[in-house]
């Protein structure tokens, strides 16, 4: 009979969740159970931010040149800061020495990307698990053109057709006539449209007294690559 300390000595590569240490009093006769000891294993998170090339959110076969440097911050249960990481040239990067729990890693956007994924990632780890959180940004593309007289009205970009028409207002859509993005031509006739990699037409309204009719639609196909 009489008080005991029970010591238990955690293996390289796990963590004591619970004491390491259990006080046990017996009496004669007594047989005390149930003193146990809890570990778990480190987990980690690992993940990468790609170049997204056709801007479509998907993580294509042509998508492989990482996006870099990118800031990671890393919360435990989506407040407390834990971890803060920059990702390597290929775009890659990794926490280790994390307990079980539940995280969110938020990207920090480069200021001349956009993101085509969310830039905020669950993850859950367990016991010695490892996470994944991925990102696919890209680069704006642009569409530019002119619109300018037609002085002989033939429907071709001869050499005297050089005079600009300004204030023509340029609609953006998406293929399936989604509007993106408006712009107004510049006294010289030009217009300039930042937009995400992907299909679009673009649609001048055409305006009053040109070819004799109201305002109206015009449209042509083009690709923002």
């Amino acid at each position: 009979r009489g008080s005991y300390t029970v010591v238990r000595r955690v293996p390289p590569g796990w963590r004591g969740t619970a004491t390491t240490n259990i006080t046990v009093t017996l009496t004669s006769g007594q047989a005390s159970t149930n003193n146990n000891f809890l570990d778990t294993q480190p987990a980690g998170i690992a993940g990468s931010v790609k170049l997204d090339v056709n801007g479509n959110g998907v993580a294509d076969a042509e998508d492989t040149n990482g996006v870099s440097p990118v800031v990671l911050n890393v919360y435990l249960n989506g407040t407390t800061l834990v971890a803060t990481v920059t990702n390597n040239s290929d775009g890659s990067f990794s926490v280790a020495n994390l307990p079980p729990g539940s995280y969110t890693v938020v990207q920090t956007l480069p200021s001349d990307y956009l993101a085509t994924t969310p830039t905020t990632a669950s993850v859950t780890l367990t016991s010695g698990s490892m996470g994944a959180a991925n990102y696919l940004d890209t680069q704006p593309a642009g569409i530019s053109g002119m619109v300018l007289v037609d002085v002989n009205g033939d429907g071709l970009a001869d050499a005297a057709d050089t005079n600009g028409i300004s204030g023509v207002t340029i609609v953006l859509e998406t293929t399936n006539g989604v509007p993106v993005a408006t712009n107004l031509t510049s006294d010289s006739g030009a217009y300039f449209t930042n937009v995400q990699p992907g299909d679009y037409t673009v649609m001048q309204m055409v305006p009053p007294g040109a070819g004799g009719g109201p305002a109206h639609r015009d449209g042509e196909p083009g690709r923002g690559r």
